[in-house]
């Protein structure tokens, strides 16, 4: 079962603020965006919204901007 790693994952991700993607890993046309999976575990990991990058469009692209080298 995935859910052990998984929540370990989003507790790490958590610790050190990096930020995630969610997706559903869907094999089924009916399957695409379903999070049933993975949302107990965010609210157990109680994992902040602003570090899903796909909760928000806008995030996301900010996100892929390359930062200019210092």
């Amino acid at each position: 079962m995935a859910a052990p790693n998984n929540l370990e994952l989003l507790e790490l991700a958590k610790k050190y603020e990096t930020p995630v993607i969610f997706g559903s890993d869907a094999h089924f046309s009916t399957m695409i965006a379903d999070y049933s999976n993975i949302m107990p575990l965010v609210e157990k990991a109680e994992f902040p919204d602003e570090l899903v990058l796909n909760y928000q469009p806008e995030k996301f692209l900010a996100y892929l901007k390359p930062t200019p080298e210092k």
